[in-house]
């Protein structure tokens, strides 16, 4: 059943010997850019030519055009196509899309109306940017003046445009070809045939032109209607204007999704392909009383579609995340589905706000890339980011984390049993990417310190200056916390009801006993003289700890993909041991004891596993892999067997088999594992090569 879619738019304690270094920038765009390679529009198929150099020119942002060119397929220009008119539909969700409609009608009436060059000429350039002009006043019939028009534009302002304007067209070489009039470059001059006058006599010429036409005359030394000039000095204003005629259509678009269609058309399906949504995100690192560093992160969405059956609302978020090392490994793999649903009450007010999702989890240390899509079900949206992180455990340092501003604090203290993002034992943080506040809100600063000795604990403190326009407005100290009780984080209340509105850099410093500061760092905020600002509903799922196996299991399976094997096997031993009835600690020990050689270790850990009704297929897979390596072929023939009976045909599966077989001197099972191998996939040379020499003997 079809239900009708909605769519909303919204405006601890630190190891003495480790500090901690978190770093949280922008992914460079030049490095998703160097994955393919850029074409010239002549190389492009004729219909995706004339759409690029025909009928998107005035419109198209240099990014889109960029994104455009290097895709590969006839299939992905046609999904870019698509997404490019998405991005400027008005009205989201509806059948039509209002925009593509008014400028391919725009692009007809041009070539009908303009000509010669139709919509080539910069009548038709201008028509199709911005549209019909209110007004049009000819001077056409005039034995000194070039024939031209006066095209009197009203409207709404756009990106830098003002509310009036005038734009004049001549035609100077009587040829219909209408050219646009810039007051400064052409001057009065220009519109006058024949014109005897000194070439920068403006004065001269706007008299001519005035005892034709005070309105013409006023528009050949100023476009903008009301402008403080003088007929002796064209308006530089008007050339300005001029100027930001063609930025308009490319500054009225978000373009960020052309990048994010490049780098995910490959990992999504073809229906979300050209829906990105915008959204705004926040990430920040941690690091625990236990030592462990936690990367908290938020991602907001500018916009939320749901389904509506009967007087519910509702839609199912889909979240995928990915943490790679600089040599394209993946280090961290997660996937998390949020169900949500909305009575009508709770839906209307969401329409005011705006829906953001808090996570969290825990990283070990070193350079990473976090990329993170978030998936609505309901509508086929979806939105990205992409972080760069750096977590570097380092030596006895003093150093501040980057500030994390909030304007509300949850109760509650840090719990032991469940990973809750942007939690402080103080409670959970609550905060956006924008560090908009409002005059009733109290700023919380909060910020971790490494490296603090318990000297300059007792000596030094943290001051904190806030300053407007380059002046202090108010500066403030606080004792540090006691090292030597293990307090190495600061949550400081500012309250902001004497804050004027304005935007602030608040910087925090560390002063010794001296006054001298060992270390400083800054964040910008703004204040709004707003009563209110739409905050979003933040949505969560608080992930138990499993009797305190979670994080070490995470972690370890982190060293596993990373390499660190050594420290992998410490850390799924100490999960796995903690709570030993979960298959999942069992199989990630099983793991790091298979690429450690710990073979015999494999069989204890996962023997309670293997049976039932419900076995996993890693399971016997794992074991199967164990005994092979052990020497136990029998053993090991028969699960490999048990996994082609009850889990199907297998490549791995039938290949180990026929590697256990030939190992026990049974050929003509080996023949039969490794030829029915190749039937599968014929693309296996080694298994090819087995074979053949199998048929020699």
């Amino acid at each position: 059943m079809c239900y009708p879619q909605f769519s909303m738019r919204n405006g601890m304690r630190h190891p003495k010997t480790v500090i901690l270094f978190c770093c949280v920038c922008l992914f460079l765009s030049s490095v998703l850019f160097a994955q393919s390679e850029k074409k010239s529009p002549k190389d492009l198929p004729e219909v995706f030519k004339k759409w690029l150099e025909e009928e998107v020119p005035y419109i198209i942002t240099a990014s889109e055009k960029d994104v455009f060119l290097r895709l590969d397929s006839d299939r992905d220009r046609t999904r870019f196509i698509e997404a490019f008119w998405k991005q400027r539909d008005p009205t989201p969700g509806t059948p039509d899309n209002e925009f593509k409609t008014e400028h391919y009608r725009r692009i007809v009436y041009a070539n009908q109306k303009f000509r010669p060059g139709g919509w080539r000429s910069d009548m038709g350039r201008v028509h199709i940017i911005l549209g019909p002009p209110l007004t049009v006043q000819r001077f056409t019939s005039y034995t000194k003046i070039y024939p031209l028009e006066i095209w009197s534009y009203q409207q709404e302002p756009r990106a830098g445009l003002p509310p009036n304007f005038n734009l004049v067209f001549f035609d100077r070489r009587g040829a219909g070809d209408f050219v646009l009039y810039s007051p400064r470059n052409d001057g009065p001059q220009s519109l006058l045939i024949g014109y005897e006058g000194h070439p920068q006599d403006y004065k001269q010429a706007y008299d001519i032109l005035n005892e034709y036409s005070t309105i013409l005359a006023m528009a050949s030394i100023s476009l903008i209607p009301g402008e403080d000039t003088v007929p002796s000095m064209p308006s530089m204003t008007s050339d300005l204007l001029l100027q930001q005629i063609d930025r308009v259509p490319r500054l009225e678009v978000e373009d960020l999704y052309a990048e994010n269609f490049l780098r995910f058309k490959d990992l999504i399906e073809v229906e979300y392909s050209a829906n990105y949504v915008g959204s705004s995100h926040l990430v920040h690192v941690s690091l625990d009383e236990g030592g462990t560093f936690l990367v908290h992160y938020f991602v907001g969405l500018e916009r939320l579609s749901v389904n509506r059956h009967e007087d519910t609302y509702y839609t199912v978020l889909e979240l995928n995340g990915m943490v790679t090392a600089p040599d394209g490994k993946t280090v961290y793999q997660f996937d998390k589905t949020y169900p949500l649903e909305f009575s009508e009450e709770q839906f209307e007010a969401l329409k005011n706000s705006a829906l953001a999702v808090y996570d969290v989890f825990p990283l070990v240390p070193g350079e990473y890339t976090f990329s993170l899509l978030l998936k609505n079900r309901v509508s086929k949206e979806f939105t990205s980011f992409e972080k760069k992180l750096s977590v570097l455990p380092l030596p006895e340092k003093l150093m501040i984390t980057p500030l994390l501003l909030a304007y509300d604090v949850k109760p509650g203290g840090g719990s032991t049993s469940a990973l809750i993002p942007f939690q402080i034992p103080e409670g959970q943080l609550v905060c956006t990417p924008e560090n908009i506040f409002l005059k009733s809100d109290t700023l919380r600063v909060f910020f971790q310190i490494s490296g603090l000795t318990p000297a300059l604990a007792r000596s030094g403190k943290a001051v904190f200056t806030f300053s407007r326009e380059g002046e202090v407005f108010l500066s403030a100290s606080k004792p540090l916390p006691d090292s030597a009780a293990g307090g190495v984080h600061v949550l400081a209340d500012f309250p902001l009801n004497e804050f004027p509105a304005a935007d602030y850099v608040l910087a925090v410093a560390i002063l010794d006993g001296d006054g001298r500061k060992l270390v400083e760092v800054e964040k910008r905020f703004s204040v709004t003289p707003l009563a209110q600002i739409a905050r979003p509903r933040i949505i969560s799922k608080i992930t138990s700890l499993a009797q305190g196996a979670l994080v070490p299991y995470i972690t370890g399976m982190q060293h596993l993909n990373a390499g660190a094997f050594e420290e992998a096997v410490a850390r799924l031993e100490t999960a796995f041991y903690r709570n030993p009835g979960v298959v999942d600690f069992a199989l990630g020990l099983g793991r790091a004891y298979l690429l450690t050689g710990q073979n015999d270790k494999v069989e204890r850990v996962l023997g309670p596993f293997l049976e039932g009704d419900s076995v996993r297929e890693e399971v016997i897979r794992q074991m199967a892999e164990a005994k092979k390596n052990r020497g136990r072929y029998e053993e090991a023939a028969e699960l490999y067997r048990r996994i082609l009976s009850g889990f199907g045909a297998s490549l791995d599966a039938l290949n180990d088999l026929g590697f256990c077989y030939y190992r026990l001197g049974d050929m003509k099972e080996a023949r039969a594992a490794w030829s029915k191998s190749l039937e599968i996939n014929p693309d296996q040379p080694e298994i090819k090569g087995l074979l053949d020499s199998l048929r020699e003997k």
